[in-house]
């Protein structure tokens, strides 16, 4: 559990970086400004998306079987990734109360945000119009826009064209919806506060956001009027939370105005997104091969089991020539990976009425005899020996462990290690077997064994 969070929080943050500077790029070009709107929606929600994303790794590294957690032993006889049992301490739970805490105290920062501006829209003078509001107050020092109401400094005056330029930069900021995007990037922020790239991505929307509103605006009016305008009325800074002032990322935007569009770049700007979004997505489908050798009787399928032959000789006493004869008896069965319930060990049946509960306390227990068993070989550790080994056995469906095999070994006493204490498991543990539309059935688990000296 630990490592798969660690490791998403790995790929988040690689991921949301490599998009971000991406997206700076493509922005910085200031070809398409409503597209580059869409990508940077779509690169935050496609960067925490991706680590879930199981996709199609090298068919031949694949094993047929029930992936239980990896163990790991050391020569000194240390247990890492112990589970946990009977409420023991735990980095864990420690680590998901420091994540509730980040979450609450940042969803709260948001909400009062929100009621703040709220306070200042009902004490300020409104004016209603057709598809916004103008709010005049003494409680912002900026002019400034969120949903569909307009906030002017009563405590400023301007002239009567300078007021139709603000007016009309922040209606064009209500058009577009752009408070919207503000909100949901603030969701997203609170939720991965300890994430610094969710930090930049806000500042890169809203500086979008701006280039897009000067665009629609110097289309409209002389653009040496406005930026000189913008300089003009550079004062005291306020920082307000889902708000876009005026101005903001004054010198940006001047640059911006002046930039000269070369459309014929604009192929290689979002050639750059689609690389970086290929990229990942081969990081991501080298990153799932968890398992290294498949067997000939254990090859990956589209169904939920696969069949196992096996071959026996027997011999019987034939009554008709009162003779002992051998015979060759070939059988199969289906081996299952999911089925409707999973093996239960016995002592499981009590603790809950949930089978998903009885089947983690299930894992849990198997995985504890491991590791209370498991002893790092005095051979291998002589030899300096270390590394994964993988193995996989069945629980047929009388409940019995059975067919247990090393399918990567690890030469050095590490294979005979582990199947001793596979055989310690069978004595010690007593499962009810899986069942398939209420029948008993084999399931197949797949175990890896990581050694390390250190």
């Amino acid at each position: 559990m630990i490592s798969d969070i660690l490791n998403y929080m790995f790929l988040l943050s690689l991921y949301s970086t490599m998009l971000y500077f991406v997206m700076l790029y493509c922005v910085s070009k200031g070809n398409h400004f409503s597209v580059n709107r869409k990508l940077i929606i779509a690169s935050i929600l496609f960067s925490t998306i991706l680590p879930f994303i199981q996709l199609p790794s090298n068919p031949l590294a694949l094993s047929y079987g029930v992936q239980l957690e990896t163990i790991e032993i050391n020569a000194q006889g240390i247990i890492n990734q112990l589970p946990i049992v009977n409420g023991s301490f735990s980095w864990f739970y420690l680590g998901l109360c420091l994540f509730a805490l980040g979450l609450l105290l940042s969803l709260s920062k948001l909400v009062y945000a929100i009621w703040k501006l709220s306070i200042i829209a009902k004490k300020g003078n409104k004016t209603v119009h057709d598809n916004y509001s103008i709010v005049k107050t003494f409680d912002i020092k900026q002019p400034c826009s969120f949903l569909n109401t307009i906030f002017i400094p009563d405590h400023k005056s301007y002239s009567k064209k300078e007021l139709q330029l603000i007016v009309e930069h922040e209606k064009t900021h209500i058009s577009l919806g752009h408070s919207y995007d503000n909100i949901f990037i603030a969701i997203l922020q609170s939720v991965f506060w300890w994430l610094p790239t969710m930090y930049f991505w806000s500042g890169l929307a809203k500086l979008n956001h701006e280039y897009q509103v000067d665009n629609h605006i110097i289309n409209k009016q002389d653009k040496h009027h406005y930026a000189q305008f913008l300089i003009s009325q550079i004062y005291q800074y306020q920082k307000l939370l889902l708000v876009h002032t005026i101005y903001s990322f004054i010198k940006k935007r001047i640059n911006m105005m002046y930039q000269k569009k070369e459309n014929q770049q604009t192929k290689w700007v979002y050639f750059t997104f689609v690389l970086s979004i290929c990229s990942m997505l081969f990081i991501q489908s080298c990153h799932k091969e968890k398992t290294y050798v498949v067997t000939e009787d254990a090859k990956e399928t589209e169904t939920n089991f696969y069949e196992e032959s096996s071959t026996d000789t027997v011999f019987v006493f034939n009554t008709e020539t009162k003779k002992e004869e051998q015979r060759i008896i070939n059988s199969k069965r289906k081996i299952y990976k999911d089925p409707d319930n999973m093996p239960i060990i016995q002592d499981c049946n009590t603790v809950s009425t949930s089978f998903e509960e009885k089947t983690e306390c299930s894992n849990n227990k198997l995985l504890q005899t491991l590791y209370k068993n498991l002893v790092y070989p005095a051979k291998g550790k002589e030899a300096g020996t270390e590394g994964m080994l993988v193995c996989d056995f069945i629980i047929s469906d009388k409940g019995i462990i059975e067919n247990e095999q090393i399918i990567r070994p690890l030469e050095g006493g590490f294979n005979e290690e582990v199947l001793r204490v596979i055989n310690v498991m069978k004595k010690e543990l007593i499962w009810e077997p899986g069942k398939v539309d209420g029948k008993n059935v084999h399931v197949k688990y797949t175990l890896p064994v990581k050694f390390k000296l250190q």
